[in-house]
């Protein structure tokens, strides 16, 4: 795995209706992006599948909802794969639940409870392989602004420090909204979405 910067990015500012990572299976890139357009190339030498993954730290209640979740993978180019999205049923998989959380509402809704300062997480059920996938998710609660949203490989690392520190996650910080790459900060910070009733949406555009 390594780091590059060698991708010609825009003058972007810290709005954006929609972030987006964007995932080149074929090629083992991962790219973020604001609005469709390509923030930075992150890393090269990522191995398929990867998943959406959700992330709490610091020990405060935490709620957050699947609203919608998108994917077109019988396409053969982005602009084909965006134009016929379709909805599909996910779920919050029980089997992957590492931490103080629950998961409720037939899988939509993961819950944090407990007060102990410690990272948890859950997996979604639909792994990213090809296509395009656009996942829109409720800010129910976010209690210290501790949660992260965006995408893992695996096996997943569940580091010692803070979930944002994982070396198998791409991860958009409600907390000053920063990205971050395999536990490390990446381009600029975003908006923050910490505020309940706040909707996300992230764009997986796996190649």
């Amino acid at each position: 795995i390594e780091m590059t910067d060698q991708v010609q990015s825009f003058d972007w500012s810290s709005d954006c209706n929609s972030v987006g990572i964007m995932v080149d299976i074929d090629k083992g890139n991962v790219y973020f992006t604001c609005d469709g357009h390509v923030l930075s190339l992150v890393l090269t030498g990522i191995q398929g599948p990867i998943y959406p993954v959700v992330g709490f730290y610091a020990g405060m209640p935490k709620c957050i909802s699947i609203s919608q979740y998108r994917e077109a993978g019988d396409c053969t180019s982005s602009v084909e794969c965006k134009s016929s999205l379709e909805q599909t049923h996910v779920s919050f998989q029980h089997s992957t639940l590492v931490g103080h959380v629950q998961v409720t509402d037939n899988g939509n809704t993961l819950v944090c409870k407990h007060d102990d300062i410690m990272n948890s997480y859950c997996v979604l059920d639909d792994p990213c392989i090809s296509g395009v996938h656009t996942w829109t998710v409720v800010i129910e609660q976010d209690a210290g602004a501790s949660t992260c949203i965006g995408l893992t490989a695996k096996p997943v690392d569940v580091p010692v420090g803070n979930i944002y520190e994982s070396d198998s996650m791409w991860l958009y910080r409600s907390y000053l909204g920063q990205l971050y790459s395999r536990g490390l900060e990446v381009a600029r910070a975003l908006e923050p979405f910490w505020q309940p009733g706040t909707v996300v949406e992230l764009t997986f555009d796996a190649g």
